[in-house]
C-alpha cells in the first residue's frame, strides 16, 4: 500500500479517485477477514447511493487514521492558517476518500460474487448462506444485495 500511496497521481480529482480506489482495494484484500467483513452492511446503502449509510461507512471507516495505522503515511501537525502551504502541495479531496471507499466495495462485491455457494442455512430473519471461496474455505455470508442475491441464486 506504501507503494501505490509513493507512486504519485495526486494531481486531479479523477487521479485522486483512482489512486483512492487502488489504496482502498489494496487494503480490502490485505486486512484480516474480520476487519473488512464489518463493512458488508454498507453494500446496499452503497449501490443505491444511501447518503446516510455513505458517509457513515465513511465515518466508520476513519480513512486517514487507518493508512496512518497501516504504515502508508504519517500525519503532520497542519500549519499555522497565517502560513502558507508549500508550493508543491496537493490537497486531498473527497474524491480520494471516495475512491477509497469504492475500492472496498468492488473487493466485498468480488468476493460475495466469486464464491460456490453450498447451500442455504435454515430460513431466519436474515438471510444467510454458506459458501465456499477460490481457497476452498467456508464463510458465512450476511445480508445480500438483491444484486449479489440473484447472481447467487443464477436469477
Amino acid at each position: 500500500m506504501k507503494e501505490i500511496f509513493e507512486n504519485g497521481g495526486f494531481e486531479t480529482s479523477q487521479e485522486q479517485y483512482m489512486k483512492g480506489k487502488e489504496l482502498g482495494f489494496a487494503y480490502a484484500k490485505t486486512a484480516p477477514y474480520p476487519e473488512i467483513k464489518a463493512y458488508e452492511e454498507y453494500i446496499e446503502g452503497w449501490d443505491s447511493k444511501d447518503s446516510a449509510q455513505v458517509e457513515q461507512f465513511h465515518d466508520d471507516l476513519n480513512i486517514m487514521d487507518l493508512l496512518e495505522r497501516k504504515g502508508v503515511w504519517e500525519l503532520k501537525e497542519a500549519r499555522p492558517s497565517s502560513e502558507k502551504w508549500p508550493k508543491n502541495a496537493i490537497p486531498l479531496t473527497h474524491s480520494f476518500d471516495y475512491g477509497f471507499m469504492e475500492g472496498i466495495m468492488d473487493f466485498l462485491k468480488q468476493e460475495c460474487t466469486n464464491v460456490e455457494v453450498d447451500k442455504l442455512i435454515m430460513e431466519r430473519d436474515k438471510e444467510m448462506a454458506l459458501v465456499r471461496d477460490e481457497n476452498k474455505k467456508n464463510r458465512i455470508l450476511l445480508f445480500y444485495t438483491k444484486e449479489i442475491d440473484s447472481k447467487i441464486k443464477g436469477k
